[in-house]
């Protein structure tokens, strides 16, 4: 361990030497790989996790926002033993959750965050001066001014960060209880920052740069807020332990952060390079105000399908891509520049054929077989470019109570034999670097990695397969 640990503080070309030596066990501080103490040379095996309290109405004391909104009615599947897992609150419960996990094969958590420990539950509308929330469902009326007793009153009163965006009460405090639970399990936690669906925050506004030339502010922001809480004055010592570390393409480690919707609004469509570039100038940056060497692991917003390949799909019509921004990923062209930097980990995708649908408007939606289709030539292209690629898989998809008011979209699709057999392959050969489930407990959309009402065991045996597939 001593000999470990005195190794990243030796220069690049000392331990180059070293390697060629084999002196370090360099052959286990491959891209892409673990490199935490006890997990050096892993694979990723992670599962997206929503840590929390549902959004069931409840009033979490710790969490401070009050009576939650209530979501349960958009759950699509429901787990089998809702005692152990849609009870979080209770302390007995977390470490139960845990141990499922870890049995069914996993070594990380992809944790989402939804936002700094620092947000306030709610804001006023013109706290946001460059958005419109009027039409916002998330924003309510207050009590009109006359009532003068009635603080903030007048205008809308919306809510923000994970009190307005996810689908489990993710307080700072739900965060801290899933580092308390990890710290005596075999596995880590990769911090998950996701956008805010255009309302307080997207990482595809401000990303490489904001439209004033300010590099990335909410991002930095959020992952300083990470470092400070997990790494720099942690509660619990062993808190910096659990944060997964991994190995760049030098072979040094770095501590990992994903990055969901990586796409932009403030570049041009062609602008490979200088999206690429912006991942080492937060990189930068993060280290030099924190001392701590971060990397990224991201999810590629796609660009639009090839017009002419229908994949011998029936009744596919100009399929597009759905996510709103000038600038998406491309394995082809951005690939090669993503592929220089340093601080880039690897792909972690979530679900994007999610993103592969009809063109508004057209009044045709794609169907299961064009998005499998899709899928793996989209995985290829990316393995294709030797960043590591984590295959992402779900179950399916099924949303059709969460967007039951949006019909222009395929809002169910997979949890069959044919679609987990088919992604059971995708991991087999294309997932070599490692995988990601997505996710645990995304009931609404009809994820779930728990025995379940609806598919019983199906998904825990399926699961284990893919895990499995690292044991050899």
């Amino acid at each position: 361990m001593k000999l470990h640990m005195s190794l990243r503080r030796l220069p690049l070309v000392v331990l180059a030497c070293m390697c060629l030596l084999d002196l370090t066990g360099c052959n286990n501080r491959e891209w892409g790989k673990l490199a935490n103490p006890g997990y050096e040379g892993q694979p990723i095996k992670s599962v997206l996790f929503f840590a929390g309290q549902p959004l069931d109405g409840t009033t979490i004391p710790a969490n401070g926002c009050g009576q939650s909104p209530e979501a349960l009615s958009c759950y699509s599947v429901h787990p089998l033993d809702t005692t152990i897992h849609l009870e979080w609150r209770n302390p007995i419960n977390r470490p139960l959750v845990l141990n499922e996990i870890v049995g069914e094969g996993f070594n990380t958590l992809s944790m989402s965050t939804w936002g700094e420990s620092w947000l306030p539950c709610s804001a006023d509308c013109s706290f946001f001066s460059d958005r419109d929330c009027q039409a916002e469902p998330r924003c309510s009326k207050r009590a009109p001014c006359s009532m003068s007793f009635v603080p903030g009153c007048g205008g809308k009163s919306c809510r923000i960060g994970w009190f307005g965006s996810a689908n489990m009460q993710i307080s700072p405090a739900a965060k801290d209880e899933l580092f308390d639970a990890s710290v005596t399990k075999p596995i880590l936690i990769m911090p998950f920052i996701e956008s805010r669906f255009g309302f307080d925050w997207d990482f595809s506004d401000e990303f490489p740069r904001t439209m004033t030339g300010e590099l990335a502010p909410g991002l930095i922001s959020q992952i300083k807020d990470l470092i400070a809480i997990y790494l720099q004055h942690p509660r619990d010592q062993r808190w910096p332990s659990k944060w997964a570390q991994v190995y760049d393409k030098n072979g040094q480690p770095r501590y990992a952060v994903v990055i969901v919707q990586a796409a932009s609004k403030t570049i041009g469509s062609q602008e490979d390079e200088a999206f690429a570039n912006g991942f080492k100038e937060v990189a930068d940056k993060i280290y030099q105000e924190t001392g701590v060497k971060i990397g990224f692991f991201i999810d590629p917003i796609p660009r639009d399908p090839d017009p002419t390949a229908t994949f011998r799909c029936p009744d596919i019509i100009n399929p597009v891509s759905t996510y709103d921004a000038s600038f998406k990923p491309d394995p082809i062209k951005t690939g090669p520049y993503l592929r220089q930097q340093d601080s880039i980990l690897g792909i972690h995708a979530y679900s994007p054929e999610g993103w592969i649908d009809g063109r508004p408007g057209v009044g045709k939606k794609v169907n299961k077989c064009f998005k499998l289709a899709w899928k793996k030539v989209w995985s290829q292209q990316w393995l294709d470019t030797g960043i590591p690629f984590l295959q992402d898989v779900t179950p399916g998809y099924d949303g059709h109570l969460l967007f039951k008011d949006d019909p222009s979209r395929l809002l169910i699709w997979g949890n069959d034999a044919e679609w987990r057999t088919e992604l059971l392959t995708l991991v087999q050969t294309k997932g070599r670097k490692g995988m990601v489930y997505n996710s645990w407990n995304g009931y609404c959309e009809g994820l779930a990695g728990m025995a379940t009402a609806e598919y019983g065991q199906t998904n825990v045996e399926w699961i284990k397969a893919m895990t499995a597939t690292y044991n050899h």
